[in-house]
């Protein structure tokens, strides 16, 4: 029993090792937060860009229609 416990002892990390561990995660954490945001945010612009592409459109086939085609 003694022999397997020392086996399963070596295999535990270090405080080290741990605390490394930890570190990597809180910096893939910050990386995907700051990701998460820039895609947030060129969705909400690309949103605001296709309502002005549409309200523009909207506007020319209004003025188009309001001239004589006459003229």
């Amino acid at each position: 029993m003694q022999f397997r416990l020392d086996l399963l002892a070596q295999q535990l990390p270090t405080e080290e090792e741990v605390q490394s561990a930890q570190s990597v995660l809180e910096s893939w954490k910050e990386i995907y937060q700051s990701l998460h945001l820039g895609l947030r945010n060129a969705n909400l612009q690309a949103k605001v860009n296709i309502r002005k592409a549409a309200q523009a459109e909207t506007y020319m086939l209004k003025k188009q229609s309001d001239t004589p085609s006459g003229t």
